[in-house]
């Protein structure tokens, strides 16, 4: 999806529109204001199904910039009382097994932000110190803790940036 959205992105721009939001199914790209001559404002959902379903965590004010958020809250099966994500690690070949339960990439193009998000959902907050050497790309992660009841936001300082009020 985010490299489709890449490509949509060239054409609006060979048409030479200058704002405008593309998103497909998750996958964003923003240029730059929207009708209220704003930044467009992005919003991360709160990652339950349960009673939070379709409130925000996070919002976000975003020109010039793409986001993908990749999670396993909407995907998922339970047996035995174990939760299973959609989402594998390919260094065992199973689901992942960790508390990221969300992953949100900001960057400049939407299939790197794509990429991103789900190598974030399987290396977990380790992936935080692989892109602080870049400012250009914004990482945030939301896991649950050991018994999967409060979620906690970690993201690097170029992720701040965006977060609106």
């Amino acid at each position: 999806k985010g490299y489709a959205v890449d490509l949509i992105d060239d054409i609006f721009k060979s048409y030479k529109i200058n704002n405008y939001m593309v998103n497909i199914g998750g996958e964003i790209r923003t240029k730059g204001l929207n009708f209220s001559n704003k930044k467009w404002r992005v919003d991360i959902a709160y990652p339950d199904t349960g009673s939070y379903y379709n409130s925000s965590v996070l919002s976000l004010s975003l020109s010039d910039y793409s986001i993908a958020t990749s999670g396993d809250y909407n995907n998922y099966f339970v047996e035995n009382q174990n939760l299973y994500s959609h989402i594998f690690d390919y260094r065992t070949g199973y689901p992942i097994n960790n508390n990221v339960i969300s992953a949100t990439i900001i960057s400049k193009n939407c299939i790197d932000a794509d990429a991103l998000a789900t190598a974030a959902m399987v290396l977990g907050r380790s992936v935080l110190n692989l892109v602080n050497y870049s400012d250009s790309i914004g990482i945030c992660l939301i896991e649950y803790d050991d018994k999967r009841n409060v979620p906690k936001i970690y993201s690097n300082e170029h992720f701040k940036e965006f977060i609106s009020n």
